[in-house]
């Protein structure tokens, strides 16, 4: 299906060829399925084709999906970035019950539309992330940033005012794209960082103990230079940037080795610019709200609409000399 949508977006061609073939039928029942895989997989189809159709120039690549888009043009983009071995699936669903009770599969698609007050497009990148290292290609922060900039301006991002909400990773994510992307830091009016280890985490202090371990761990060990390195670079930058808000967890989790901790302590958590909201929970379900009254669902909420009362009341404009 993910081939599928890359040959809608080709050409007005391939996009009439989709529409006229048995496939129509086929995304239709996709959509219509209790599975928010085969939903966002069969509506990025329809909408890099119709995309193709209409020859506006937008689409959406191999790593971004859409959650939402209002019918009315989007005021702006919300864009979610999951952590290491995370993904778009599975992220960004409530938190999962011990009764069985139905729970939404995504959160931002399901109640953000109805609880911001202008037009949003919701955004989410899915990215392959790994606790050890095996064979192939390494993935570092920066050949993932080139290659979300490519995806993203695809996407028409950059457009319209941009938010980014970041969970662990993620949030580095976020700082790297943007030290890469100038046009891109001109239009972000608020970031979330949701328990991203600016310094490091205490979990890749046994990263030793694993054969191979990825670069994405070993990035990851409290003090690594190159995670440092983006921090301070970051700092440098992102002072315009009108909305920040920060989330950390307090709750041990089980790590390795039978051992439990906080894999993203409030410490590393803590981000210079911006309040910092602790959370009564564990790493893995900070980012995974029980339901609107969830007070984690409250604190992204209220970071929305101080970024909708900043780009409402204040007249927000991308501002020129980031770099001067």
């Amino acid at each position: 299906m993910k081939v599928l949508a890359n040959i809608a977006a080709q050409n007005e061609k391939c996009a009439n060829a989709i529409a006229s073939s048995e496939w129509l039928q086929r995304l239709a029942t996709m959509i219509s399925m209790d599975s928010l895989e085969e939903n966002l997989l069969a509506e990025k189809v329809c909408i890099n084709a119709l995309s193709a159709l209409s020859n506006t120039g937008v689409h959406l690549e191999t790593d971004v999906y859409q959650l939402y888009r209002s019918e009315e043009e989007p005021a702006i983009d919300i864009i979610f970035i999951h952590g290491l071995r995370g993904g778009v699936f599975r992220t960004w669903r409530a938190k999962d019950d011990p009764t069985n009770l139905p729970r939404t599969r995504c959160w931002p698609r399901s109640w953000l539309p109805n609880d911001v007050s202008v037009p949003v497009r919701i955004l989410a990148l899915d990215y392959a992330s790994s606790l050890l290292h095996f064979r192939g290609a390494v993935q570092t922060l920066a050949s993932r940033s080139r290659r979300f900039q490519n995806q993203l301006h695809a996407a028409g991002v950059g457009t319209r005012p941009v938010v980014f909400v970041g969970h662990s990773m993620g949030g580095l994510l976020v700082k790297r794209l943007l030290l890469d992307d100038v046009g891109l830091l001109r239009k972000t009016i608020g970031i979330l960082f949701i328990a991203t280890p600016h310094r490091g985490s205490p979990f890749a202090h046994y990263a030793r103990f694993a054969v191979r371990p990825a670069d994405d761990v070993i990035m990851l060990s409290l003090q690594n230079e190159t995670n440092k390195k983006l921090h301070e670079d970051f700092l440098k930058i992102c002072s315009p940037i009108p909305v920040i808000c920060s989330m950390a967890e307090t709750e041990e989790a089980p790590l390795i080795l039978n051992r439990k901790g906080v894999l993203v302590p409030s410490e590393s958590a803590y981000f210079e610019i911006g309040p910092l909201y602790h959370i009564r929970d564990i790493h893995h379900n900070i980012c995974k709200p029980a339901g609107p009254d969830d007070n984690a669902y409250k604190v992204i909420l209220q970071f929305l609409h101080d970024v909708i009362f900043y780009l409402k009341k204040k007249q927000w404009q991308p501002q020129e000399n980031y770099l001067k």
